[in-house]
């Protein structure tokens, strides 16, 4: 296994209302050297707007096209290119905090191994992904 690096969390951002994060998911938001969300193909990012009032101006924020489609080739290139992006984040021993709304954790994670390919990117790196509830 390769020397950890970087640490990389994830999270979701709850139901949609900045009041509700939990105390931890603000202070991992604090405390990250950057912030990834998703992105839709209209340019909403959702996740990103919900999270905003904890994240600082140093921030850096890399936000990631996640297309909602059944073309497995488009998911795959839009994964791949996000897994690079953090990837090298990661190797400069930086932390990265990914925020997705509580609807989408399931995607986050894996639901149909649809983000496989992130995770098998990431290996050897430190990640922690928690729901909102639990983070």
């Amino acid at each position: 296994m390769a020397e950890l690096k970087g640490t990389f969390y994830g999270v979701s951002v709850g139901p949609g209302d900045p009041e509700l994060l939990t105390a931890k998911a603000i202070r991992l938001l604090r405390k990250c050297d950057a912030v990834a969300a998703p992105k839709s193909a209209d340019g909403r990012q959702t996740a990103l707007d919900i999270a905003s009032p904890y994240i600082g101006q140093d921030k850096t924020i890399l936000l990631f096209d996640m297309p909602m489609t059944h073309d497995k080739q488009a998911r795959n290139a839009s994964h791949d290119a996000a897994a690079d992006a953090l990837c090298a984040l990661l190797d400069e021993g930086k932390s990265c905090r990914v925020i997705v709304p509580d609807n989408q954790l399931s995607l986050a994670i894996g639901k149909e191994g649809q983000n496989a390919r992130l995770a098998a990117k990431l290996t050897g790196y430190k990640i922690d992904i928690k729901p909102e509830s639990e983070a």
